[in-house]
């Protein structure tokens, strides 16, 4: 059964008075650690992840181009900055346009959420789960998909190194920030199942939501297309917009409304509480 989140319940999320203390990191003046900006080009840094080893990952994306092929890796890019890595950082994967939320999880793999290009809709263009290696690529802007050019670059690219999608989203849906639950006490179906907020398309906020999908327990990747986890979402719906998700170590999910401004959890009644 599909929980429905009422309007009745959309109302101020509670708050907690945090003490004043001293919050002062150093008296010393700041260090740049990296600076991957890219001027004009750059669809801004996005989020951060940290991966088994403690290194830090960073994210840039882009706006939608048909310069092929790209002028810098960094477009589109995931890079590991900070110690032992040059300034401008070092690329792990490219070839994304907005490779917006990034995650490292406990199993040693670390993965990309893909927003494709927003005018690749009657060209099979979708939204993709990508796991982050040395040297994937999913070739953006020449590439739709492996093995697929992009019919707006001519002469045509080879895509055959281009990476396959993993896992696919319908375009223009949306997928945010994703998360699995891992083993913090959810029952069948959902125990290690894979979860992700859709955004929904830009304007009308078509098909936000809370999506779910069940996972192959050697790749931990769904295994069927996500389905409602959650209803009630979108512009005449209780809760406008999903951003963020993320399971809280007491097995709480947590999800955020860039919309609304507000923070929401959900879990299983069964779920045992904290003590």
């Amino acid at each position: 059964m599909i929980p429905r989140i009422p309007r009745e319940t959309n109302g101020a999320p509670s708050t907690a008075k945090i003490p004043a203390r001293n919050t002062k990191i150093s008296d010393g003046a700041p260090r740049q650690i990296a600076d991957v900006s890219l001027k004009d080009q750059g669809r801004w840094t996005h989020s951060l992840a940290r991966e088994a080893d403690g290194t830090l990952l960073v994210s840039n994306g882009q706006f939608d181009n048909n310069t092929c092929p790209q002028t810098d890796a960094r477009l589109g890019g995931v890079m590991r900055i900070g110690g032992g890595h040059p300034a401008r950082g070092s690329v792990v994967s490219d070839g994304m346009r907005d490779p917006l939320y990034i995650r490292c999880m406990p199993w040693d793999r670390c993965y990309a959420m893909e927003l494709s290009g927003d005018v690749w809709e009657n060209l099979g263009g979708k939204e993709k789960l990508v796991e982050l290696h040395d040297g994937v690529t999913l070739g953006y802007p020449c590439c739709i998909d492996k093995d697929t050019p992009n019919p707006a670059v001519s002469p045509a690219p080879d895509c055959s190194r281009a990476s396959a999608s993993l896992h696919t989203f319908p375009l223009h849906d949306t997928p945010f920030g994703f998360d699995w639950e891992r083993n913090f006490g959810w029952p069948e179906p959902y125990r290690n199942a894979f979860f992700v907020g859709l955004h929904g398309k830009f304007g009308s906020w078509l098909n936000a939501g809370l999506q779910w999908a069940p996972t192959d327990p050697e790749t931990h990747l769904p295994t069927t297309p996500a389905t409602d986890f959650a209803t009630g979402f979108g512009r005449f719906g209780a809760i406008p917009r999903v951003a963020d998700v993320m399971f809280a170590p007491d097995g709480r999910l947590f999800f955020t409304d860039d919309q609304g401004g507000s923070i929401y959890w959900i879990a299983p009644r069964t779920l045992r509480k904290s003590r």
